[in-house]
């Protein structure tokens, strides 16, 4: 997961792209050929920018959580939202990798509490 300073298609950006369309093509052959694919993320379409006023400004989608056929069979809870811009020229990704379980919690009454030498039924009663 991270800023991989490409684009992976021409419809990433808006404005103008730093990113050539072999720059685009390549990259998108390397994370095939390491078997990976894009975790379904909600946020941020776009998560950079140069922080440019009007039409200077650029927003391109340079970060990515990738993952591969074996993370999504041990963790197929995983998400990741892209979080608004801070401090950074770069939107925090948030990934969350299992779902929160709610549970209940149950009492548990433990016998030895009423065999306590320092009389339990005295306490209680």
């Amino acid at each position: 997961m991270g800023d991989f300073n490409l684009d992976r298609d021409v419809q990433e950006w808006v404005s103008h792209s730093q990113s050539t369309l072999s720059d685009i093509l390549a990259f998108n052959q390397c994370i095939l050929h390491g078997g990976l694919e894009d975790l379904q993320s909600t946020g941020c379409e776009f998560t950079w920018t140069n922080k440019q006023d009007g039409l200077a400004r650029v927003w391109s989608k340079l970060d990515s959580v990738m993952v591969n056929s074996t993370w999504l069979q041990h963790f197929p809870s995983t998400t990741a939202v892209f979080l608004p811009l801070g401090i950074s020229d770069h939107s925090p990704a948030l990934v969350t990798i299992f779902e929160e379980v709610k549970r209940t919690r149950r009492f548990n009454f433990l016998n030895f509490w009423v065999e306590d030498s320092k009389g339990f039924h005295q306490l209680v009663n």
